[in-house]
């Protein structure tokens, strides 16, 4: 189309707006602000209001900024840009204040400092690790042991992005500090300080004024750690700008910083923006309202266009203000549009919203419903109350049902809530009742089963030798589809014995393979090699494809890789095994890393969201759930906050208004305004009667419909079942024939039965972990300090003598060195030998508490038959020939009194918990009152002489801190008969269940709650179990549709894979899985064997190059600064060389090439103004189809126009690429066609011909070669059908094509997909739409 086809469009399309919007798009001159209420078309007059200056004011697409708020915001307006003005639309600038930021950091790098690099989320916590391990040590007031130890992480950098906003440093602190404690000094009564910490009268101890104790002291701990906390942060912030790291608060900080401080710099900025535009203002931070007038600042009438609405402002705990849109308007004084028709909701809707919205102090604006859905019945909000939460969720799900039945689209049903728990909860209600389900919710990558079973190969993978042990984890995976009882058939293979089972035999064979070349390899193996290595081999990319969830899991493995990259990057040279370590760090900081998911939004699903998630979003039917306000007023709607752990500061720098709690309702008012807005028909509240409803429905009651809800909900319950397949009755019985049961047994299969399915049956490998490695190292000290005074046996009931404290002390440092090798990090090991030595000298300090006696540490007792157990009542004829067993760390004689003592690490006040005997609540009692009457049945029935003496039980919690001594013991426990009899009734059924071979059912505990941790057990089934609903159809369409949607234009390069497989689009785009699995297409045909003289060059080697040559013909270089340049690029992408050359050899070989460029090519070749540098052309063909591609150089030589592109990498194979047909011939042709076709670069009656320079030419004896490519009108039009194939197969997700060859893995995994259905969906949606 042409000129003149665009101005039609936008008039048709300017036309349409109202009169409101036609005057904000027609007002281009000075300061304009638009206030644009929910559904008021805001977006419409963004993109016609850039369409009108271009079109009618004869401005340069470049010099026009829009900042959104978003990344979809800005996609979505460049698509509409390009719909009402072309090609040209597309060059106008449009992206988020952080891209816009970031952009001008790394194009203006030598104002910036060297070369900045933004901050990964595992670089940042990396780099934390690293400073805490160091400094916060005991002692430290953040300082904390065992698994707590990097709880203050998060809080640490919440510190740090203040301390970075704000610009303080310690003195603020201090100094705030001070000055808190002197205003408590001076209160007097009547003050809020003076109540808080003073007494108001005279009391036994204190008198009227005296300060409170604990509260001086609370806030003098809360202090210290804000302190502690600042010291660790400034290093932090150091160590940051040591690496020149740059993350999202930097990139508009720095950017501030240089525009106040380099007034040209700042010009240069401005002096590029004739028009400014910032979308969602009521959104932008006070840092961003900042960058926004340095970015106009100098103009007398700025063109400066803000859109927003202030009763959408929503993100005030990110900074931002509530009186952006005020502060506006008093700071420029613009032209003011209120646009008040609104497209979305009906009348009722609107009525009801407003009425909520009016209790604040406000700019009020009177909405009128003007969209289709303006004549829709008034319908005013439905409100229905439930009893529980339970039956509110089995409410909505019944309504939702009805909704759909009734033909409602599942996308154009809304659930909004409060809090992401909530709606994790009902997401799966209604994936159990059969409905789909999109929830926004911000997945864990540590957490996925798909990551931890790729990781746990890995790990396998690095073992230096084969361990059959190990392998039965393995094989248990579903990767590998082998079935139970085989597994259950080796669970007592030892490490290297022969497997002969011939599935698990090949899987076997399999990943010996891998492991030799993981462990053998000369050539230095990547993480992401190594990655891709094992999904082929193992196919698990096949088991990927074949899944229910394959977007998911592709998504987890992306995350992986890009991990695997960004260690790489910070790490060169990292192998797996390395990468595994830091992965271990991570872990250890117990961090979570977002998934990014890649899938579309399927139009089957209904959508769950937060209600700060449903901004921007609307649906035929919107539910908001869960309109409670909790027992406090810090619960209100939309739910209390998890403030616990967060740094206490002085009031001056807390953030927070003298009116914080009026601010607060408001916020929490517009949000819930928000939420409503969201619904085009209907709007449905519910709320539960198990707390109050909200107070907002209050402030629109005559605006609702009150309905009653008459149906009983009290039988519906959401269950998760976990089950496992039996074993056969063959393996049943050689399990149950090995039994003999421990109290750990015992006490692990009344949780969860699958305990034994899993540790007996299969006998898998459990992982070991801190508290088990430091239990035993403690353990063994507390058997070893005890001495025979004779040669007998330490478990023998005879003589002993302790150790002094001086031996024990030495002996602890001899068993931690022997064993502390299973401990994960150095930081780990620091922890557990003071927390060690700290527990023996507690225990040595206490006078006479370890005493010399008759005492027998360590004791076996096996062996003691269940039919030989006596003075019981329960019956056990049944399981008469099964065993007990354990082992008692304690025996000792006291008078008439045998005590038997269990000694507990970590957590003494958890572990008394579990010291209940059964009761309504624990119906089947503790585990530590169960193994005191277990070892007491042991014990009695052992055939020890004990005459008369008393058994009594008791147990040591060697870490009590709650104690003075440090530690603490029980009262002696005393066993009765009715215990025994107890938990003889427990063993025994318990053992008719195992017996049976009834367990495997798992306790069904997937959340963590108050009291429970998820059950790993159940867990482990979980991940081995397919999802109940296969999506899989809708989701390929919604992905495909997503994907031609960011389908801008077409290159050569991405041409190139087409045509070597045209599937290779749907595994590259469309499912994403060809980078992380390393998919490729079959080798091309006349392939030439190259024999490789030295190392490859690699990409980073071609981008220094590039970048140089760039410069040289830019800046023109001379030699010296050539390679001074070079060398500048090397270094700043060295973090990125993999699997090349290193760094050293690189720059000598590069340092050669330009010698020898500057030699032979350089003098010769055009330069100035004869030379064109990384141009970028676009051009639409037919008016329908873009392509675009970016040229190294253009020369101008007279009639000739020379396009130069420079190749790294085999310069054999590249000159193969030549040929016609081939990937470099097709680029010279594609070149061709952007120039002739260029509405930028004049082609008449000129020559254009393509030169190709190999820069890694090693049979050159310059060390580079040059070939030239001439274009026929034929190559042209051969090659613009191959572009209107790629469009006319990616436009109708055509895949079924293929390139046939046996090596490529397209074709390879193409019988896993349905491509023709895919075809046939995207037709019957596209009829739809049309």
């Amino acid at each position: 189309m042409n000129v003149a086809d665009f101005k039609k469009i936008y008039l048709e399309e300017y036309e349409k707006l109202n009169t409101q919007q036609k005057r904000a798009v027609d007002t281009v001159a000075g300061p304009v602000m638009v206030i644009a209420g929910p559904g008021t078309g805001k977006t419409q007059i963004l993109s016609r209001r850039v369409a009108n200056i271009m079109t009618n004011h004869y401005t340069n697409p470049e010099e026009i900024v829009c900042l959104t708020y978003t990344e979809a915001g800005a996609s979505e307006m460049l698509d509409r840009l390009e719909g009402l003005i072309g090609e040209e639309g597309r060059k106008v600038r449009v992206s988020t204040i952080h891209a816009f930021c970031s952009e001008l950091i790394l194009r203006n790098s030598e104002i910036f400092g060297g070369q900045p690099k933004i901050i990964s989320t595992a670089a940042k916590y990396e780099i934390l690790k690293e400073i805490m391990d160091e400094y916060v040590i005991e002692g430290n007031p953040l300082y904390k042991n065992s698994g707590k130890r990097y709880s203050a992480k998060d809080q640490l950098l919440e510190l740090f992005y203040k301390m970075k906003r704000e610009n303080l440093n310690k003195e603020d602190f201090e100094k705030e500090i001070d000055e808190y404690f002197k205003m408590i000094d001076l209160s007097i009564p009547g003050d809020d300080l003076y109540s808080k910490f003073k007494y108001a009268r005279n009391t036994k101890d204190k008198k009227a004024g005296d300060y409170k104790d604990n509260a001086i002291n609370e806030l003098q701990e809360n202090n210290k750690k804000l302190l502690a906390g600042v010291d660790i942060v400034e290093k932090y912030s150091n160590d940051i700008s040591d690496h020149n790291y740059f993350d999202f608060d930097d990139m508009i900080l720095w950017t501030i910083q240089k525009l106040e401080e380099d007034d040209d710099f700042q010009r240069s900025v401005s002096d590029t923006i004739k028009y400014l535009f910032v979308d969602e203002f009521q959104d932008t931070s006070v840092v961003q309202n900042k960058l926004v007038d340095l970015l106009v600042k100098g103009e007398k009438n700025p063109n400066i266009f803000v859109v927003g609405d202030d009763d959408q402002s929503i993100y005030r705990f990110q900074g931002v203000s509530a009186d952006n849109i005020r502060d506006f308007d008093r700071k420029y004084q613009p032209t003011k549009i209120i646009l008040e028709e609104n497209y979305r909701s009906s009348q009722a809707i609107i009525d009801a919203s407003r009425q909520l919205i009016s209790h604040n102090s406000r700019e009020e604006k009177l909405l009128i419903s003007a969209g289709a859905n303006k004549d829709y019945d008034y319908q005013l909000p439905i409100l229905k109350s439930y009893p529980n939460a339970k039956a509110e969720m089995f409410g909505v799900l019944n309504e939702i049902k009805e909704l759909i039945h009734s033909g409602v689209s599942p996308h154009e049903i809304g659930v909004i809530y409060g809090r992401n728990s909530y709606g994790e909860e009902f997401a799966k209600i209604l994936r159990d009742n059969g409905i789909f389900v999109q929830m926004r919710e911000n997945k864990d990558l540590f957490s996925e089963p798909f990551f931890k079973k790729i990781v746990a190969i890995l790990k396998y993978l690095c073992q230096t030798s084969r361990d059959v042990r190990e392998l039965r984890k393995i094989v248990y995976f579903d990767f590998f589809e082998v079935e139970l009882s085989e597994i259950a058939m080796i669970r007592n293979l030892k490490k290297d014995e022969k497997i002969s089972i011939p599935t698990i035999a090949e899987i076997d064979k399999k990943l010996e393979f891998v492991r030799k070349k993981v462990n053998k390899s000369s050539k230095y193996l990547s993480p992401m090699y190594v990655l891709s290595d094992v999904l082929k081999s193992l196919s698990i990319d096949e088991y990927i494809m074949k899944s229910k969830e394959k977007y998911h899991l592709v998504s987890v493995l992306n995350e992986l890789y890009k991990l695997m990259l960004t260690e790489c990057l910070i790490y060169p040279k990292l192998t797996v095994k390395g990468f595994l370590n830091q992965l271990s760090a991570l872990q250890e900081m117990r961090i979570s890393l977002p998934i990014e998911n890649i899938s579309g939004s399927p139009s089957n699903c209904v959508q769950l969201m937060t209600a700060h998630g449903s901004k921007g979003l609307e649906f035929e039917h919107v539910f908001i759930m869960k309109c409670n306000d909790g027992k406090k007023k810090s619960e209100s709607w939309p739910g209390g906050e998890n403030n616990s752990g967060r740094f206490v500061y002085p009031p001056n720098l807390n953030g927070k208004d003298e009116n914080e709690s009026k601010l607060k309702e408001e916020e929490n008012r517009r949000l819930f305004y928000v939420a409503m807005t969201r619904a085009k028909k209907v709007l449905h509240l519910t709320y539960s009667d198990d707390s109050t409803k909200t107070h907002f429905i209050n402030e629109f009651e005559e605006f609702i419909d009150e309905v009653d809800v008459t149906e009983s909900f009290e039988d519906c319950r959401s269950v998760d079942e976990v089950v496992i397949p039996k074993f056969t009755n063959d393996v049943l019985n050689e399990i149950f024939d090995e039994l003999s049961l421990s109290v750990s047994t015992l006490n692990a299969f009344l949780k969860c039965p699958l305990s034994f399915y899993f540790n007996k049956g299969l006998k898998l490998p459990s992982e070991t972990n801190e508290a088990m490695v430091f239990g035993s190292i403690i353990h063994e000290v507390l058997e070893k300090i005890y001495i025979s005074v004779d040669d007998s046996q330490i478990s023998e009931l005879t003589a002993k003598t302790v150790l002094s404290q001086e031996e024990a002390l030495a002996l602890f440092e001899t068993i931690f060195e022997e064993k502390s090798y299973q401990l994960s990090s150095d930081r780990i090991k620091k922890d557990n030998y003071v927390r060690g030595i700290r527990i023996i000298e507690n225990l040595y300090k206490k006078a006479s508490y370890l005493k010399d006696g008759v005492i027998a540490v360590e004791v076996p007792i096996q062996g003691i038959r269940l039919g030989d157990i006596l003075n019981t009542t329960v019956d056990l004829s049944e399981i008469s020939d099964i065993e007990l067993n354990g082992k008692i760390d304690k025996i000792e004689y006291e008078g008439n009194i045998v005590r038997l003592i269990d000694y507990k690490t970590g957590n003494a006040e958890n572990g008394k918990k579990k010291l209940v005997p059964p009761s309504e609540k624990a119906p089947l009692g503790g585990d530590y009152w169960r193994q005191a009457v277990f070892y007491y049945i042991l014990f009695k029935n052992a055939g020890i002489d004990i005459s008369d003496k008393a058994i009594l039980v008791k147990y040591v919690f060697v870490e009590d801190s709650n104690n003075e001594d440090g530690f603490s013991e029980t009262e002696d426990i005393r066993i009765t008969q009715s215990d025994v009899d107890t938990v003889l009734e427990q063993i025994k059924e318990s053992i008719m269940k195992i017996k049976q071979g009834d367990y495997n059912c798992g306790c069904g505990r997937l959340k963590k709650d108050r009291d429970n941790y998820p059950c790993d057990y159940c867990l482990q089934v979980l991940a081995n179990t397919a999802p109940k609903l296969d999506n899989t159809e809708a989701l390929e369409v919604a992905t495909y549709q997503q994907t031609r949607g960011n389908y801008k234009s077409l290159s050569v390069s991405k041409l190139n894979r087409f045509l070597s497989c045209p599937k290779s689009v749907y595994f590259d785009d469309v499912l994403q899985l060809s980078q992380p699995a390393g998919l490729s297409a079959g080798t091309k045909e006349k392939v030439a064997k190259v024999t490789v003289k030295h190392a490859p060059t690699g990409p980073v080697f071609g981008t220094a190059i590039h970048e140089t040559l760039e410069q040289i013909y830019k800046e023109d270089l001379q030699l010296e600064e050539a390679i001074e340049y070079y060398d500048n690029s090397l270094h700043s992408h060295q973090e990125e060389i993999i699997d090349t050359m290193s760094v050293e050899e690189l720059k000598e070989y590069g340092h050669r090439l330009l010698t020898n460029l500057f030699e032979h090519y350089i003098p010769d070749s055009l330069r100035g103004k004869n030379v064109c540098l990384e141009k970028e052309l676009r051009f639409k063909l037919g008016d329908k189809y873009s392509i675009n591609g970016i040229i190294d150089k253009l020369e101008f030589d007279n009639n000739l126009i020379r396009v130069v592109d420079y190749k790294t990498g085999s310069a054999q194979r590249g000159i193969e690429e030549l040929a016609v047909g081939r990937d470099y011939w097709r680029q010279a042709v594609f070149y061709n066609i952007l120039l002739e076709n260029s509405s930028e670069i004049d082609t008449n009656g000129k020559q254009i011909v393509t030169q190709y320079i190999f820069l890694d030419d090693d049979d050159a004896k310059e060390g580079y070669s040059i070939h030239t490519v001439d274009v026929t009108k034929e190559d042209m039009d051969i090659v613009l059908t191959q572009i209107q194939e790629f469009w006319d197969k990616v436009n109708s997700a055509d895949f079924t094509g293929g390139c046939g060859k046996d090596d490529c893995d397209y074709c390879r995994l193409e019988k896993f997909v349905d491509f023709q259905l895919l075809n046939e969906n995207v037709e019957v949606q596209s009829n739809k739409k049309n």
